[in-house]
């Protein structure tokens, strides 16, 4: 990667996740059609990739309907060329049913690996843990196993692989994978360092980003990285992970749906915005989408 890249930050946009806060959900896109319209607004507003879930549109909570996601793609695609990274998670809520809080079994999350119109990326927790909701706790398996199939199998789609690091050990699970075999360490990575959120595994402040950044540079020194922090020092952390040389600035109702001045958000669109102005205050500039693609080692 050029000196020249390096002074450049890519900016992902991710206005849909799993997230059912009352405070949100009136300006949060629901259909396949307000997504890829709001995706398409956060594009033209700076974002060089969006990051996508599905919805579904009766109960409003999220879809592991496969189908749903794809028809999201496909209407990304029609209106304009931004980079789409396909969740690889898939996200959680309640059973319509039960009401128990639940996520998505491994079994129904392979089938991401089929997705047609293919996406450009697919993001991967990289071990489990348990995500702590109101009333009730639900757990997000992501087993050897399931990741020795899940992995080979982005790489034979060439697909860019961001991996998530919710934890320490999730950075160390990633290594041993390597040293196993599974991949090569050497390919190009992503390290996506998850701080805070609900799951209380890891904390979201400026010391313990530092040892992440350290770590992940010691384990894999050629990857690129971001942080994310779904806390109060949100924007907070974005910037710090700039300052600290991080490649990329995820921002959106996924992971907040907060402006930096405290305000609600009423759109994604807001939050990209407001990135643009922060990477541009200090110092960098932000990628296109061409030079996204050179980032994030994207040759399709």
């Amino acid at each position: 990667m050029s000196s020249e890249m390096k002074e450049k930050i890519v900016i992902i946009a991710a206005p849909v996740g799993p997230q059912a806060d009352p405070e949100i959900m009136p300006y949060l896109p629901i259909t396949q059609e307000e997504i890829a319209e709001e995706s398409f607004k956060c594009y033209q507003s700076g974002a060089s990739m969006v990051h996508v879930h599905a919805r579904d549109v009766e109960t409003r909570g999220v879809s592991f309907d496969i189908s749903v996601l794809a028809e999201i793609i496909k209407r990304i695609r029609g209106k304009c060329n931004v980079l789409i990274q396909s969740t690889g998670a898939m996200g959680g809520g309640r059973d319509p049913k039960t009401g128990k809080w639940m996520r998505p079994t491994e079994e129904q999350r392979l089938p991401l690996l089929d997705l047609t119109p293919e996406p450009d990326a697919i993001s991967t927790p990289m071990g489990t843990m348990d995500y702590v909701y109101p009333g009730g706790y639900a757990t997000s398996f992501n087993r050897p196993d399931f990741l020795k199939k899940m992995i080979p199998g982005i790489i034979k789609k060439k697909w860019a692989w961001e991996t998530e690091i919710w934890d320490v050990s999730f950075l160390h699970n990633t290594y041993r994978l390597a040293e196993e075999g599974v991949f090569d360490k050497n390919m190009p990575m992503w390290l996506h360092y998850c701080l805070g959120d609900n799951n209380g595994v890891q904390p979201s402040n400026p010391r313990h980003l530092l040892y992440l950044s350290e770590e992940g540079k010691r384990l894999f020194p050629h990857a690129i990285w971001q942080v994310t922090a779904r806390a109060k020092n949100y924007w907070q952390m974005l910037a710090t992970g700039i300052v600290l040389g991080c490649d990329i600035a995820r921002v959106g109702f996924e992971d907040h749906f907060r402006l930096p001045n405290g305000e609600i958000a009423r759109n994604t669109v807001q939050m990209v915005e407001a990135a643009v102005r922060i990477v541009r205050a200090l110092g960098k500039e932000v990628a296109t989408v061409e030079e996204a693609k050179k980032i994030l080692s994207i040759r399709k």
